[in-house]
């Protein structure tokens, strides 16, 4: 039996929702309480695709390993399946290519990713789970966050024409206005899609080639840079509780293109989601909130 990667595994995981006419970035935040997935024994959010698939998949927001389990004597409902948490693991390596214990030591940086088993609230049993009482913002105060966030970058924004669209030599957005949108949840979510470009600016992630700030269209960095910021608008919707866009009949060719896409490049979802957590934890952190 052939081995397989744990990029293969995570791929695999989008893989079989795209191809159920799924794209999980595009997911509906006010229709429960909001509160992100997490490890409930640390309290720690997840982050990058454990957040966008956990999160998806699972009402409840809470998770532990079989250890944290049965440290605070809870058990498992027999029948209960794990899911993975993926975390990355790195090899340092200096001028030589010989392995160093210490980041600082290191010339080259090699990414390992690995995964661990979890199990959701739904599935333990024995512990009495604490929730917080309902956190969710009203529709104006949905709008108004948005916009206080959208303020706090900083960003130049100009209003004008019937596309949205970063321009990185300028480094300004433009977009259409408000009222040209279906509801202002699509354009708040359009807008952070161009802001997330707006983060890979060599002053702030650098996550463009030196000298071609915007990759080429159609090239393998434009796919990566658009997954990049789907999925940033993605993590940014979720902490403003709005609604990403939803995908309608007309966009199998969408998904299909994603589709190619990650069986392509087993790593690009882990490697976007990484640089799209990146990306989210900048345009949040004016604000101090981190998801």
């Amino acid at each position: 039996m052939k081995n397989v990667s744990v990029y293969e595994i995570a791929t695999q995981k989008i893989l079989t929702l795209l191809e159920q006419g799924v794209a999980p970035w595009r997911k509906s935040w006010t229709d429960k309480l909001y509160l992100p997935a997490m490890n409930y024994a640390t309290r720690t959010p997840y982050r990058g695709f454990n957040q966008l698939y956990l999160s998806y998949f699972y009402k409840d927001p809470y998770f532990m390993t079989f250890k944290q389990v049965q440290d605070r004597g809870g058990r498992i409902r027999k029948g209960a399946k794990a899911d993975l948490v993926f975390f990355w693991n790195w090899l340092y390596l200096d001028a030589q290519g010989e392995k160093v214990q210490e980041e600082a030591l290191a010339k080259v940086r090699i990414p390992q990713p690995r995964f661990y088993h979890v199990f959701n609230a739904t599935d333990i049993e024995g512990i009495d789970f604490v929730y917080p009482s309902n956190e969710l913002f009203t529709a104006h105060e949905r709008i108004e966050h948005c916009e206080e966030l959208v303020k706090s970058t900083g960003a130049n924004i100009i209003h004008a024409g019937n596309s949205a669209a970063y321009h990185p030599f300028q480094d300004f957005i433009r977009l259409p206005e408000l009222q040209q949108f279906n509801s202002p949840e699509d354009y708040y979510a359009t807008l952070f899609h161009e802001l997330a470009h707006w983060t890979g600016h060599p002053s702030r992630l650098n996550r463009f080639p030196e000298g071609e700030p915007i990759p080429a269209f159609g090239s393998p960095d434009y796919s990566r840079e658009e997954l990049v910021a789907e999925l940033c608008s993605a993590f940014v919707c979720a902490h403003c509780q709005i609604d990403s866009p939803q995908l309608d009949a007309n966009n199998a060719a969408y998904l299909q293109a994603w589709i190619n896409k990650l069986k392509g490049d087993p790593k690009l979802i882990l490697n976007a989601a990484a640089q799209a957590q990146k990306a989210a934890d900048l345009l949040l952190q004016p604000q101090e909130i981190c998801l």
